[in-house]
């Protein structure tokens, strides 16, 4: 696996901040699924990984049976965090990934940490998993694969920049408590291929990775076979099932 550096990935989200909304349409399908394994209750704190410009609060705002005294959105790029939501109960805080320890954890009282479509970027997930552990938090994350692009890599003969899912499933071990991991692939259909491409590099998918050349990039485009882009993702979570 191929990590990818922190600033090119806060580079790539802070420059396409302004269109991402627009663009995120698998993301919003991976939040809407991932709120579905919390079960209905009251949590005291709430921290976001990867919050971004606020599609896990928005929608949690419209769900009548979970409630949350205050809100965490933690994010690598700043001008995203400028697109989230604004309320006395928000905490915006621009950081990485793997500033968040057990401390940060202990300190806020944080009872649930979501984190959704953000985590392959981590670039020491075992870390993230493993400060968890140490806590009360409960977890419901929803994590990009390697096989996401999967015909585009085999074109390439390039490897993904994110996590397997055995690596993601070995990082997850580390979490002390049971874990509900489930699989989903997602397909995302357009009109033609100049639109998926685009969507590609508008969407923040790509993480800033850059593979290609722009000649191997129109090599892509004419042997690229489907109409429609692949997505895998692994729901994981510390609740029992999705309810």
């Amino acid at each position: 696996m191929i990590l990818t550096d922190s600033f090119y990935v806060e580079k790539e989200f802070s420059r396409n901040a302004s269109s991402y909304d627009k663009y995120s349409i698998i993301q919003e399908k991976v939040a809407e699924k991932l709120l579905s394994y919390i079960p209905s209750g009251a949590y005291s704190n709430i921290l976001d990984l990867g919050a971004g410009s606020g599609m896990i609060y928005k929608k949690l705002y419209l769900i009548d049976t979970i409630k949350f005294d205050n809100f965490f959105a933690v994010d690598i790029s700043s001008k995203m965090l400028s697109l989230h939501p604004v309320s006395q109960n928000i905490l915006k805080k621009q950081i990485d990934f793997k500033s968040i320890d057990y401390n940060f954890i202990a300190k806020h009282s944080i009872d649930l940490v979501i984190s959704s479509s953000a985590l392959q970027w981590s670039s020491n997930l075992k870390s993230i998993f493993q400060n968890l552990s140490k806590s009360k938090a409960d977890i419901a994350f929803a994590i990009f694969t390697s096989n996401t692009f999967k015909t585009i890599q085999q074109i390439i003969k390039k490897p993904s920049p994110i996590y397997s899912i055995q690596e993601i499933i070995e990082a997850s071990a580390l979490y002390s408590k049971n874990l509900t991991i489930e699989k989903k692939e997602f397909k995302l259909y357009f009109n033609s291929k100049l639109d998926m491409f685009r969507y590609i590099k508008k969407s923040g998918v790509s993480g800033g990775t850059k593979l290609l050349s722009y000649i191997e990039l129109k090599q892509l485009i004419k042997d690229y076979p489907y109409n429609y882009l692949e997505f895998e993702v692994l729901f994981i979570s510390s609740f029992c099932h999705p309810h």
